[in-house]
């Protein structure tokens, strides 16, 4: 080798170097401001989770895997649900075969040998990206922060790889196509103001101090080029490309950063942008020697982008025409608008109330949430459904102060998880969230919680409200209550046993989970724990559940409401495509002010509250009611749920149960000996089982008058 080679490989090994450090310092520093990742619950697919074709469509479709023809995958990131078993492959995995019993997952295997696979989670996108210590205000002033990967929507990240860089997931950096369409532009126009980059180029680009088009520049943007598709995953690059990227504002402003420009045009925090949104902030990003893009010019490359995402089938013909009908938006959007907002404040507060959630210490951490995104938009939809019926049939219930406010919280019965919160009608009008704030009469919404009380009092009721009135002990009734979860101060007076002491809605899905978890109260929560920047563990909350009624009793109590429903409440269940096992029961406040709509299946314990506030002392309009809402919801909710039979008497192995009371003996038929064992003689034996067999028989006759005495 010549000395002049030799001297070519040395310069360009020490440049290696330099520009190795340069990405190290530029791709592992500290965001701008420290951030914490508030995240979903992962989707898993493990071995007898709930899989439903509808459920695992709309949640591989949001995180932008594509539909395969039936028969197989043919690449990552594709799946295929229509055949049997189903074939899946995820980004960063092998494909596998899903082979799905009924609503659940039997077993899951590599397609390609067979062998079993132990589950798979699928990380949804970030539900908000918030800098920590302060709440987001959407002054682009302030420093904005880095925004992962995981925080980017689907949409976005498939409008920039559509305008810039169609072949990004598939090239190693350097995109042959774009090589050949270059050196074309160059021969034809003798100029490199249309040169093409990939995104890898383009962040590299970035990343150079010299921006000058010299020869040395080009050699050091290939080679830097190289060591991040080396080091760096795509998503990765991807995400700091556009945390790093100019973006067009309003009035030639220039914006830096996905998170700057979110904000300019739309007052929302990056996962909260719709698809629309997001294709015209890929519209806004800043090429090359580009000028200012105004008006038609950025309304013209918005809609070139909506143009080959719908040939692509990245959109469909609704949202393609939804989107090209979107104005630019103008001037400033309001308050910062962010995704599930009054979760979002709910998992702040837990964050701030523990003391045992470590400090931030200017890293990024990562709020792992009980939030399920697709219950999530199911509750929103339902009360936004509601809201634009208020529109058409009663306009005047939504003039301030005294209109409506309405909520839904969905809760899992095993753990106390809360899988989705709407805590009012708009939170930019009202941040207060009405499920934990706002204690309300429930009248005779409280019917489960006397039941279980006159169950626990052992004193059957007679017909009519009068006499199931007559018949509870407020002392027993108060008791009962707060033992499945009322907190709020009640006393024990005739007012209670009539639903007229105030409750929240919360504590209502409590009680629902107590009878749906065969008497064990859950704790509700909204917080997994916390993971650090690289996704270890830093502190985990295990749920935890209360023994809190006889399972027999929390049993009886289902089956009295699962046989209570009336026709018209199956209507309307039915109209709402809602068709698995339930215990439901509405009712109104005394006043009429309020309508509640409460019930479980064994996956979900759901409260629907609608109500009067302000000044107005006026009642509801017969017609409006709180099941409309819940029906609806169940109905979107139902692709995630097991389908399973309410069986309130077997405890889940889910949680951690506290119970300082000796065990209950299992129910048992007069033929049935019993499983458990009495220390003693066998004649004291004999003598306790044919009395608790009579305890059992008084028991059922008990129970058997309570269901006629509330029908």
């Amino acid at each position: 080798m010549s000395i002049l080679g030799l001297t070519v490989l040395c310069a360009l090994a020490l440049d290696l170097a330099l520009l190795w450090g340069t990405v190290s310092h530029q791709m592992d520093a500290q965001p701008r401001t420290p951030s914490t990742r508030i995240t979903p619950q992962p989707m898993s697919l493990t071995e007898g989770a709930v899989a439903t074709k509808q459920g695992w469509k709309d949640t591989l479709l949001s995180l932008g895997y594509k539909q395969a023809p039936q028969g197989g995958t043919s690449g990552p990131g594709q799946f295929d649900v229509e055949g049997t078993p189903w074939t899946i492959h995820p980004r960063g995995g092998p494909p596998m075969l899903v082979h799905v019993d009924g609503r659940r997952v039997d077993r899951l295997t590599h397609r390609e040998d067979g062998v079993s696979i132990a589950g798979w989670d699928f990380q949804l996108p970030d539900i908000s990206m918030l800098p920590s210590g302060r709440q987001p205000s959407g002054d682009t002033n302030q420093p904005s922060i880095a925004v992962p990967f995981a925080g980017l929507p689907t949409a976005l990240v498939q409008a920039v790889v559509t305008r810039l860089d169609s072949r990004f997931f598939e090239h190693t950096g350097i995109d042959p196509h774009m090589v050949l369409a270059n050196t074309w532009s160059r021969i034809r126009w003798k100029a490199d103001d249309r040169a093409q980059a990939t995104i890898s180029q383009r962040l590299a680009r970035a990343m150079l101090l010299r921006h000058e088009p010299t020869f040395l520049r080009s050699v050091q943007e290939v080679l830097l080029t190289w060591v991040l598709e080396f080091r760096y995953s795509k998503e990765e690059l991807l995400s700091s490309y556009l945390n790093k990227a100019q973006y067009h504002g309003r009035e030639g402003v220039t914006l830096q950063g996905i998170g700057e420009a979110t904000a300019h045009w739309f007052q929302a925090e990056p996962p909260a942008m719709s698809p629309a949104q997001a294709v015209l902030i890929s519209a806004s990003l800043v090429e090359q020697n580009q000028p200012p893009q105004k008006g038609s010019a950025l309304l013209e490359q918005r809609n070139t982008v909506v143009r080959a995402m719908l040939a692509s089938g990245q959109l469909s013909p609704i949202e393609a025409a939804h989107t090209l009908n979107s104005p630019i938006p103008e001037g400033r959007q309001g308050p910062l608008r962010r995704n599930s907002p009054w979760f979002i404040d709910a998992v702040r507060r837990a964050q701030d109330e523990s003391s045992a959630l470590p400090p931030t210490n200017g890293n990024t951490l990562q709020l792992q949430t009980t939030l399920m995104p697709g219950l999530q938009r199911a509750a929103e939809q339902a009360i936004d459904h509601q809201m634009e019926q208020l529109r058409v049939e009663h306009p005047e219930l939504l003039s301030p102060g005294t209109g409506v406010q309405w909520t839904l919280i969905a809760m899992d019965p095993k753990t106390g998880a809360i899988r989705a919160l709407v805590g009012g009608r708009d939170y930019n009008e009202d941040s207060t969230n009405h499920a934990f704030a706002s204690a309300r009469p429930p009248g005779t919404a409280f019917r489960p919680l006397v039941l279980a009380s006159i169950a626990t009092d052992q004193r059957p009721g007679l017909t009519g409200n009068k006499g199931l009135t007559g018949r509870t002990s407020a002392p027993r009734l108060r008791a009962t209550a707060q033992s499945m979860g009322i907190t709020t101060p009640i006393t024990a007076s005739r007012s209670l046993v009539l639903g007229q002491q105030e409750v929240t809605a919360v504590e209502l899905a409590v009680a629902m989970s107590t009878l749906a978890n065969g008497g064990l109260r859950p704790h509700p929560h909204v917080l997994v724990g916390t993971r650090s920047a690289g996704g270890a563990w830093l502190d985990r909350q295990l749920p935890t559940a209360d023994a809190a009624l006889d399972p027999r009793i929390a049993s009886r109590v289902t089956k009295s409401l699962i046989k209570s429903l009336e026709p018209s409440q199956r209507q309307t269940l039915r109209d709402s495509n809602f068709q698995l096992p339930v215990a439901l029961h509405e009712g109104r406040s005394p006043d009429g002010r309020d309508s509640w709509a409460l019930g479980y299946t064994p996956d979900l314990a759901v409260v629907a509250w609608l109500g009067r506030t302000g000044l107005s002392d006026s009642a509801l309009p017969q017609d409006l009611t709180a099941l409309s809402v819940w029906a609806r919801f169940m109905g979107m909710a139902e692709p995630y749920l097991s389908g399973a039979a309410l069986d309130p008497t077997s405890k889940s192995p889910a949680a951690t149960t506290r119970d300082d009371s000796p065990p209950t003996p299992p129910e048992t038929s007069s033929a049935d000996q019993p499983t458990y064992t009495v220390p003693g003689s066998a004649g004291a034996k004999r003598n306790l089982i044919r009395e608790d067999q009579n305890r059992r028989d008084e028991e059922r006759r008990m129970l058997r008058e309570v269901e006629r005495s509330t029908h």
